[in-house]
């Protein structure tokens, strides 16, 4: 790999213009080759420590906000569709896990969500009218021990 090419590699290029590929030229010419390797090696640190610090920025930005039920209730859909997708493209890991979610895993954890709106207090009916289920269906899930 030449000079050149090494530089336009650690500078990742893709958005400079014909001047700024110019002075790149111009300074892999005038450099030689354990230089270019200080460098790119250089470049690489400060990229790495670049990526730290918007990680940190945005656990800044991020700490302590409570997401919104629909948003997560968005997440979550795309990740079955996702695996859906992947079950549907022939992945039977993904058609495995997917029916453990909906089969094992929901119903369990509906369960749980039943108890935790019970004890806060509301009523079948209350609970019931949000999920879109009879009363009778939050009190058969009432009679049921959630375990994960």
């Amino acid at each position: 790999m030449t000079k050149l090419d090494r530089l336009l590699r650690a500078l990742d290029c893709a958005n400079f213009g014909p001047g700024d590929l110019s002075v790149v030229h111009h300074l892999a010419n005038s450099l030689d080759g354990d230089t270019v390797d200080q460098v790119t090696q250089l470049l690489g640190v400060a990229r790495r420590a670049g990526r730290t610090d918007e990680q940190r920025a945005r656990a800044r930005r991020t700490a302590g906000r409570k997401r919104d039920p629909g948003e997560l209730g968005e997440a979550i859909t795309r990740q079955l569709i996702g695996l859906a997708g992947r079950a549907r493209d022939g992945d039977l890991d993904a058609a495995a896990a997917l029916h453990d979610v909906i089969t094992e895993q929901g119903p369990v954890l509906l369960s749980i969500a039943v108890h935790g709106l019970a004890a806060q207090g509301l009523t079948g009916a209350q609970i019931g009218q949000a999920l879109g289920i009879t009363q009778q269906a939050v009190s058969k899930r009432l009679k049921q021990q959630p375990e994960l």
